[in-house]
């Protein structure tokens, strides 16, 4: 009988101790993100030895952004001014570095090809479409041993996931002032070549007289080799942008309509094209590094009216 009892219990504490392992959750191990902006190679965020925040595609969905600088204004050091009144025409600023739309002290890239006007270093951010981005790094602080002395205030990268997987997204929106923005994102496989192509357009009427803005932009690329250890693409980009100025009120001027426009700036207008093409490869020299560069050719063609503010009640176009 005591031989008995004993083999039961030994059988019963078995089963518990089964019972209990079977019921233990699997343990998750979440590895560090991998940047390669702030130090241009492959290293986990947490070693990394710059500043630099990273905004995943999972992050992007939950946040409440619709735009390329809705993303960046969650990062910490980055905040956008805009110069419209209903939320476009953005101006960055970056722990203190402004510009105020005459330079960005921020260099944008794309996959590592460099969006920035060639001339004036100004980024058109409202024909930058989120749709296709499925990462952003931001290095914050002076990275000019690395992007050059136009990086004062920081460097963006836009990474795409480079997947030949077929996929399409399209955006469309619209608001008051005659807003409208647009947007259509395509991947996938063209003749045994990966593509991808974004389009983006934005228009609105301002807020005040005056202001209306229009704002096109393409970019795309495609595979030309894709080998083992060594891949070459062509990618190329066209901004079209148009758009007034009210210019600014004195005090009394905005009590009596604050929608209205100076008269001195009644000629003021912008009509800027540019296009960008580039050749972008990269070859693995070994199992830890890898070589990568681009040959880019910039051009810009404006038809600009400005008038120039010599006080408040006089004005030279």
């Amino acid at each position: 009988m005591l031989r008995y009892r004993l083999g039961l219990l030994v059988a019963v504490w078995m089963s518990a101790a089964a019972h209990v392992v079977a019921q233990a959750p699997t343990a998750a191990h979440e590895l560090d993100a991998i940047v390669v902006t702030g130090d241009r190679a492959e290293t986990p965020i947490a070693s990394s030895t710059s500043a630099v925040s990273r905004l995943s595609a999972s992050d992007m969905e939950i946040l409440p952004i619709t735009d390329i600088t809705d993303a960046l204004g969650f990062l910490p050091g980055v905040t956008f001014f805009n110069r419209d009144g209903v939320g476009r025409d953005g101006v960055a600023n970056v722990r203190g570095f402004y510009g105020g739309g005459e330079a960005e002290y921020l260099i944008v890239l794309r996959d590592g090809v460099p969006m920035n006007d060639a001339e004036t270093g100004i980024v058109d951010w409202d024909t930058l479409a989120l749709a296709g981005v499925h990462s952003i790094e931001m290095l914050r602080g002076a990275a000019g041993s690395l992007y050059g002395d136009a990086a004062l205030g920081g460097v963006v990268n836009l990474l795409t996931s480079g997947s030949a997987e077929p996929a399409t997204a399209l955006s469309m929106a619209g608001g008051t002032f005659g807003a409208m923005d647009g947007s259509l994102y395509s991947q996938g496989d063209l003749g045994g070549r990966a593509y991808t192509l974004s389009l983006a357009k934005h228009a609105n009427d301002g807020y005040r007289n005056h202001a209306e803005r229009q704002a096109d932009g393409a970019v795309g690329s495609i595979s030309l080799l894709d080998g083992d250890r060594s891949s070459l693409r062509l990618a190329l980009s066209q901004n079209w942008t148009r758009s007034d100025s009210p210019g600014p009120l004195t005090g009394r001027a905005v009590a009596v309509d604050p929608r209205a426009s100076s008269p001195f700036y009644g000629l003021d207008h912008s009509d800027e094209r540019r296009s960008r093409q580039s050749l972008v490869g990269d070859i693995e020299l070994n199992s830890s590094a890898t070589m990568s560069g681009n040959i880019t050719r910039r051009s810009r063609r404006s038809d600009v009216t400005r008038t120039l503010p010599l006080s408040p009640d006089f004005a030279d176009t």
